[in-house]
């Protein structure tokens, strides 16, 4: 993962946005940052929360307005769309995130049926070695 210092420095690259985009995107990386430390605390495997972690900070470079910032700060839930669970249309979406949801929500209660489906599509995808385990 790339570390705090090392991100910030990267954000603070771009010399050509505004000093009001500037602060927003430290301000978003600062709250990636401790979503990630959370998840790290919660025991996820660190391959898992760097990813997340990074893609988010490089998602920060496309971010230009507030919209875009409150869509980039959106926790990656999925959407039911009547047949099953898919990602939402967020483009800002990662499903390294998503996969951590469903496992923290797993913890709370049984999955139903089509949770299930979804949380072992997201494991088999970024867990290949550990879904040949388990199933």
């Amino acid at each position: 993962m790339m570390d705090y210092e090392s991100a910030r420095k990267y954000i603070a690259e771009d010399t050509g946005c505004r000093d009001a985009v500037l602060k927003l995107r430290l301000q978003a990386l600062q709250q990636f940052y401790q979503r990630a430390d959370g998840y790290l605390k919660k025991g996820f495997l660190p391959e898992l929360v760097e990813a997340f972690f990074d893609k988010k900070v490089e998602m920060l470079k496309e971010v230009s307005t507030k919209s875009d910032m409150k869509e980039l700060l959106e926790v990656s839930k999925p959407v039911y769309n009547g047949n099953r669970i898919t990602p939402s249309d967020n483009r800002f979406y990662v499903e390294e995130e998503e996969l951590m949801l469903w496992s923290l929500t797993s913890l709370q209660a049984p999955l139903k049926d089509i949770g299930y489906q979804r949380y072992r599509e997201l494991f088999q995808k970024y867990l290949p070695a550990q879904a040949q385990q388990i199933w």
